[in-house]
């Protein structure tokens, strides 16, 4: 995906930020602590995590309980 972005002819990479991360909770954190009060992220994993979750259910929870974390 980040190739893709990168060889689009109006890409800027003064005006786009790409972040990487370890983990869904490192990625949270990342475009927690990069996103200005009041201004929203669009969340979308890269790829599928079947290493890591049984499916996109199991994901999405773990996803939810990490934000729900972050507005405690």
């Amino acid at each position: 995906i980040e190739a893709a972005v990168r060889a689009l002819p109006d890409f800027d990479p003064g005006a786009t930020r790409i972040h990487h991360a370890p983990d869904l909770e490192s990625a949270v954190a990342a475009a927690r602590a990069c996103t200005p009060p009041a201004k929203v992220v669009l969340f979308s994993p890269a790829s599928a995590s079947f290493d890591l979750y049984p499916n996109f259910e199991a994901r999405g929870r773990h996803f939810k309980s990490i934000v729900e974390k972050l507005q405690a």
